[in-house]
Formats: structure tokens, C-alpha cells, sequence
């Protein structure tokens, strides 16, 4: 069994990380200091096809599979815990997963 990812994760990797490290991180103390949630991240994570990224294309998603699922989930945990679970359980998860059954 490859437990490797595919280039196509690793680059999607990159690409998540290097978003949350210039965009989310900034921002990450003033939302901890006074409890509020960045909100203006969802309009660009939506641009760039980071919100629900496991639906299919014709469905607005990426069509992405679980592994580069975890990888977003992953990297955004690296900058933001909260951020992560908003997108795991709004955009991935919880929120949307039954509008997909």
C-alpha cells in the first residue's frame, strides 16, 4: 500500500498552506483577543475553491477527494483551530453533507 500523496496533493498542500500562513495567520490574535470570527476569510476561500471542496463541480465544490479533504483541514489547523472547525463542519462537514444525500 503507497502512503504517499499525489502530486496533485502535494501541490494543493502548498497552496492551502501558503494561504493560511499569509491570509489567516495575520489575522488569527486580534480574532482570539476579542472572540470574533474573521468572517472576510470565507469570501476568499470560496474564490479559490476552498469550501467545500468534496462536492462536485456541478454542485459549486472541487469534487476533491477525502485525502486533500483532510489536507485543508490539516493545514488550516496548523494557523487556526477555529477556522478549521468552521470549515469542516459548515463547509465540509455537518452543514452541507446533508444537502449532498
Amino acid at each position: 500500500m503507497d502512503f504517499e500523496l499525489a502530486e496533485e496533493q502535494k501541490i494543493f498542500r502548498e497552496q492551502i498552506r501558503n494561504f493560511a500562513e499569509t491570509e489567516i495567520a495575520p489575522l488569527v490574535e486580534e480574532a482570539e483577543e476579542t472572540e470574533t470570527t474573521p468572517l472576510e476569510i470565507f469570501p476568499k476561500m470560496g474564490k479559490l475553491g476552498y469550501l467545500g471542496i468534496t462536492y462536485p463541480e456541478e454542485y459549486g465544490g472541487a469534487g476533491a477527494d477525502k485525502i486533500t479533504e483532510c489536507i485543508l483541514i490539516e493545514e488550516l489547523n496548523r494557523v487556526c483551530a477555529g477556522i478549521a472547525g468552521a470549515v469542516s463542519t459548515t463547509h465540509s462537514g455537518l452543514g452541507l453533507r446533508s444537502l449532498n444525500q
